[in-house]
């Protein structure tokens, strides 16, 4: 099972990235709405526009998902490539949960560190990204490829905000 110790503070935002393709696949019934909007039809990869329907659902009509109404089993499906970050004090982002997809992609378990210890260029984008994302209370997707290790990769990432105790995302 997925376990997230220490996730009681405010502002943790739920980051899955999936390279594309996979063969894993799921589905999960979203409620029946309106047709899907431009965000969701940027995602590409049917894990991720499951993960996004799952965070609308526990959304349920508020602006954010609280914090309580996310959990861990209702998160298992994506444990593999999930990282959950937590907003601190001073605009900081720590993972609070690190993948074990994550692991093996890039040879680190990052649980408990700060953004800030990965590589400058790295780190820059992420800490903006969740910045904005925490900012904002809004999701984030982007798509990009890269050279991991000796092979070009494209990869899909989505970020989405949680409402800490008093309904809002932390800044």
């Amino acid at each position: 099972s997925l376990t997230l110790p220490g996730t009681t503070a405010n502002g943790r935002s739920l980051t899955s990235l999936h390279p594309t393709p996979t063969i894993a696949t799921m589905v999960v019934a979203a409620p029946s709405r309106n047709p899907p909007t431009l965000f969701e039809r940027n995602l590409r990869h049917n894990r991720l526009a499951a993960l996004y329907a799952y965070w609308e659902g526990c959304r349920d009509g508020r602006p954010l998902s609280p914090q309580n109404s996310i959990d861990a089993i209702g998160l298992a499906s994506w444990r593999e490539n999930l990282a959950i970050v937590q907003v601190r004090e001073g605009k900081n982002f720590t993972y609070r949960f690190y993948g074990i997809g994550f692991k093996d992609a890039f040879g680190v378990n990052m649980a408990g560190l700060d953004v800030m210890t990965l590589p400058q260029e790295q780190a820059s984008i992420l800490r903006q990204e969740y910045r904005t994302v925490a900012q904002t209370g809004k999701p984030h997707w982007r798509s990009y490829t890269a050279w991991f290790e000796d092979r070009m990769q494209t990869w899909e990432r989505l970020s989405l905000p949680l409402a800490d105790k008093s309904g809002r995302s932390e800044e």
